[in-house]
């Protein structure tokens, strides 16, 4: 793994040069959260895979894709803060 977490709770982490210690922080902590949306992209899928997500609009048209828990560009671009 490039950016492991454990390496961040390691005493040598801490004698690294602060530049390698924000870069390896940010990596570590990207790598971690896209674990999280990998998890929500499955379970999105299993949904509309097994029909959940089915509904009509007020126009009439047929979607299968209703249900959408977390727009990941959103969160990563910054734009979803209110």
């Amino acid at each position: 793994m490039i950016f492991p977490r454990d390496y961040i709770l390691d005493p040598l982490f801490v004698n690294e040069h602060y530049l390698y210690k924000i870069v390896q922080t940010i990596g570590t902590f990207k790598n971690y959260i896209w674990t999280y949306y990998s998890g929500f992209c499955m379970l999105e899928s299993i949904q509309i895979l097994s029909g959940l997500g089915y509904g009509k609009s007020a126009e009439g048209v047929e979607s299968f894709n209703n249900i959408k828990l977390i727009n990941i560009l959103e969160i990563e671009g910054g734009t979803n803060a209110n």
